[in-house]
């Protein structure tokens, strides 16, 4: 690990990134938690992972909608050791039927994406942008295939039309070799966890993307998460060039527009 991106991760819960979470109402999340939900990846990264993050271009203060690929569950807790504010992140509902851990989720801040209700998650994020809060999404809603990227769905498009706020896409790369899968029972479904469990983890932090229009144009708002997906998947293979000879993540050529899907 660099040491760019050891202050980037700012390990430790008196270093840089954790100061600005008391800028947030205390009735917003719960800060000590949110800090020990940060600290623990934060380690996880320093002990596990060979980290190496790239910022492609400058990030702009103030609200945002962070967007990345999704290889593995790990993902959403990285994230938040990359930036220094405060991240509300669409998660998945099932991780919030967890036992004590999905009430601690949403004492942190992060929102619950629940099958055929996506519009309430994206309604929720914009609410958060609006509030000058950073909201995280991972687009394609579910974990990426293996070796490539699932289809863009469109909440990112319409968090990004409907709250004006600048979307920061992000490209995700690691060795598929040293993710494991992690089965559970949650409401009596099986869902299954994949786990970034070692070896290198590559991110390239793309330039802000800007968007205006219809959020209520369905053409429009599929021709805009398309474009987020390929500069994601673009940024994907960035950080996938950077990785050592190991079983790549990498991303097909792939057309987003007519595969998008009407929610999140």
């Amino acid at each position: 690990m660099t040491t760019d991106t050891q202050q980037l991760i700012g390990f430790g819960l008196g270093n840089r990134p954790f100061e600005r979470i008391d800028e947030l109402p205390r009735t917003s999340r719960d800060v000590l938690g949110y800090r020990m939900g940060r600290a623990i990846p934060a380690l996880y990264a320093r002990l596990m992972l060979d980290l190496d993050l790239v910022m492609c271009g400058a990030v702009p203060e103030g609200p945002k909608i962070l967007a990345a690929n999704h290889p593995t569950t790990t993902d959403p807790f990285l994230m938040l050791t990359w930036f220094t504010e405060p991240i509300s992140i669409l998660v998945t509902g099932a991780a919030f039927q967890v036992p004590m851990f999905g009430s601690f989720l949403r004492r942190i801040g992060h929102i619950p994406v629940v099958a055929g209700r996506g519009r309430q998650a994206v309604a929720e994020g914009i609410a958060r942008l609006a509030a000058g809060q950073t909201v995280g999404i991972f687009p394609e809603g579910r974990l990426s295939p293996d070796g490539s990227l699932a289809p863009m769905r469109t909440g990112v498009a319409r968090l990004a039309l409907s709250s004006g706020a600048p979307v920061i896409p992000m490209g995700i790369a690691l060795d598929r070799s040293r993710v494991r899968s992690l089965p559970a029972e949650i409401e009596g479904s099986t869902e299954v966890a994949k786990l970034a469990a070692g070896g290198p983890y590559a991110v390239a932090i793309g330039e802000p993307m800007s968007f205006c229009g219809d959020a209520n144009d369905r053409l429009h708002v599929r021709e805009v998460a398309a474009q987020i997906g390929e500069h994601i998947a673009a940024l994907s293979w960035r950080s996938a060039d950077r990785l050592p000879d190991v079983e790549r993540w990498t991303t097909p050529n792939f057309t987003l527009t007519r595969n998008a899907q009407p929610v999140i």
